[in-house]
């Protein structure tokens, strides 16, 4: 059935589940419809004569008690207050508003609900959504993270007070989450710029191509860590060889024995005393003069600087050999860190917002310099503990621990200090490399630790938009509909109209009289409901008036009573339903008495309580009840 604006297309059928179709506009967000009994018999008036009056009466229910009333026959204390009788139809909730909509909800038919003769109001409540948006807000509010303290709270209050009462609070917990990702937003871009420019400035690299010389020895530090990957790699075969040595003691000059292990490439061919690498800091050769390119040597193919990587860390020796350059690692590119803070030149501004391949390349370098930074802090320490000799990965570490300190550690004899952006280093402009590195801290750290604080305030930025979206909802009643279940001659008979047979005792010198009477009910009693399943609502048809007629003639002493005049005996009095098609009564019998049997003595009217006992023989609605038919409904 389509509700319109004129009301449904069709009568809406009772007893038999439907579907109540209709078209919602683009502010609706929740739609629920809800019928109201508003007059249970065709004789009992209800309080108001349209459904606009009752819903007055009523009043709009609250946007809460509408989303949380249960789907179902209820009552009205769900949504108002009171125990009148309601149905709630199953509500419908749209995510986001979209355009217009169709919508269709099932109403289950309710048969014990919808009564014969019974009025209804249909509303169909809406709850819309208005949203109000004021593009001015972020730009204040972004004027606002340039204060602390006492400033910060009365720029946030001037700002609330421009907006609509009913949001504020929504704005205020978004304003109030935003201010300290907005002042974080506001410090990191610069903070980010500036360890870049430190880092990859005009002669600010800690160790330039030159030098490295074509041959260094062995036993050279970078040499050390760069053989021990080799080793660890299966690039060289280490040969334990015994080596004549000159005693460290006495003074004969006496030579001894030792073992030694020497490093051979596999193919043996080279005994290796000196490396040197390309220019791009890629291939490595081997020599077997430790300082010399004269003599015996061999590349290593295919094994590669970008291949070795350092003992427990995704880092290559290639990607800590183009930080010592000033490069960052960005995807399988390396870029300058003065061209990639010319790129990000842009984070400076407190208004601009990464793009998504700007926010990627962000977390990209973040990851890649927590990594580099937790090798470089592991070289560190492992070269301020190796007093004495060390193995397996820690040799690596020590080793480049110690190449690293020679150039990163000490500035022409000026002590290291902790990172600062902005500081002036060993006075002769020299990039961050020259600071001492510190375990989540120094220049890698201060790098990761702001972008990462940069992201963290764009998240919490975009989990709380500074543009003001004011959502007003209200609750609305549109297509108020009055209806009534169609009341005919066969419900009346069948409904309203009860017939019954039993006896009664009148209370007139004794007698017992067989009778058929009508029980007239101010309530609907469908025959195919027995008493008592409704629960305390089948109170309403628990009473009846009772109109009956006695047969079987005379009755009382000597059969001295009968019916008045040409009638039979009447009965007039109330009914009461203890149980299912059953009934006691009790009221007033009319009949003629006389006082003797002399022929011709004239009868007397007259009139004696009575009590009865009977049974519904409404056979015919009974068998009807069990093959009914939806009933349909009248509108107006």
């Amino acid at each position: 059935m389509t509700l319109g604006d004129s009301g449904p297309d069709r009568s809406i059928p009772v007893g038999k589940s439907f579907y109540l179709a209709s078209n919602v506009p683009e502010s609706v967000v929740f739609v629920r419809p809800v019928v109201v009994r508003v007059q249970t018999s065709i004789i009992v008036p209800h309080h108001a004569d349209s459904c606009d009056k009752t819903l007055q009466y009523l009043k709009l229910p609250t946007k809460k008690k509408l989303e949380e009333a249960p789907t179902g026959r209820t009552n009205s204390e769900a949504l108002w207050s009171g125990e009148e009788p309601i149905y709630v139809g199953p509500a419908w909730k749209r995510g986001e508003l979209k355009d217009k909509q169709d919508i269709k909800l099932l109403i289950e038919g309710e048969d014990k609900f919808f009564e014969t003769g019974a009025q209804y109001c249909l509303y169909q409540f809406h709850i819309t959504r208005k949203v109000d948006v004021d593009d001015q807000f972020e730009k204040r509010a972004r004027e606002c993270a340039q204060h602390d303290g006492a400033a910060l709270t009365k720029c946030i209050e001037k700002i609330i007070a421009d907006v609509p009462t009913e949001a504020r609070g929504t704005v205020r917990a978004a304003l109030t989450k935003a201010q300290a990702a907005l002042k974080t937003r506001r410090a990191a871009g610069p903070a980010i710029l500036a360890v870049l420019e430190a880092f990859g400035g005009p002669g600010k690299n800690v160790v330039t191509p030159e030098q490295f010389p074509p041959v260094m020895d062995r036993d050279l530090p970078f040499s050390k860590a760069l053989l021990a990957l080799l080793v660890g790699h299966n690039a060289l075969r280490p040969q334990i060889e015994m080596k004549a040595t000159v005693a460290k003691t006495g003074s004969d000059g006496t030579k001894k024995l030792v073992r030694v292990v020497e490093q051979y490439t596999l193919d043996a061919s080279v005994k290796v005393n000196g490396v040197g690498l390309s220019l791009d800091d890629k291939k490595i050769v081997v020599y077997e003069s430790p300082t010399s390119s004269k003599g015996p040597q061999k590349e290593l193919s295919p094994i590669t600087t970008e291949q070795l990587l350092l003992p427990d860390s995704t880092i290559s020796l290639y990607e800590l050999l183009r930080w010592t350059r000033g490069e960052v690692k960005l995807g399988s590119a390396y870029v300058s860190a003065s061209d990639l803070a010319k790129s990000w030149e842009k984070l400076s501004k407190p208004d601009y917002v990464p793009s998504s391949q700007e926010l990627k390349d962000l977390k990209a370098v973040s990851a890649r310099m927590h990594q580099l930074s937790d090798a470089v802090w592991r070289a560190f320490q492992a070269y301020n503990a190796a007093k004495s000799p060390v193995g397996g990965a820690d040799i690596v570490y020590a080793a480049l621990g110690e190449w690293l300190v020679a150039h990163v550690a000490d500035c022409d004899g000026v002590a290291s200090q902790p990172f600062a952006p902005g500081a002036s280093l060993c006075g002769k402009g020299l990039g961050w490399p020259a600071y001492v590195p510190a375990h989540d801290g120094g220049p890698l750290g201060e790098l990761y630790t702001r972008i990462d604080e940069l992201v963290a305030a764009l998240d919490v930025l975009a989990a709380n938009p500074l543009t003001v979206r004011t959502a007003v909802e209200n609750v609305t009643v549109v297509q108020t509909l009055r209806y009534q279940v169609l009341f005919t001659q066969k419900s009346w008979i069948f409904t309203y109209v009860t017939p019954t047979v039993g006896y009664a005792n009148i209370f007139k010198d004794g007698g017992t009289v067989g009778y058929f009477a009508v029980q007239l009910h101010l309530f609907p009693n469908e025959i195919n409901e027995p008493q008592w399943v409704n629960g305390h609502d089948d109170w309403r048809r628990a009473f009846a008036l009772e109109l009956g007629a006695g047969f079987g003639g005379k009755f009382g002493p000597d059969d001295r009573y009968d019916g008045p005049g040409d009638l039979p005996i009447l009965f007039a009095g109330l009914a009461f339903h203890p149980f299912a098609y059953t009934s006691l009564s009790g009221g007033i019998a009319i009949f003629d008495r006389r006082s003797s049997l002399i022929v011709g003595e004239d009868p007397k009217l007259d009139a004696a309580l009575y009590l009865g006992a009977n049974v519904q023989i409404n056979v015919p609605a009974l068998i009807g009840g069990m093959f009914a038919t939806p009933s349909s409904t009248a509108t107006n």
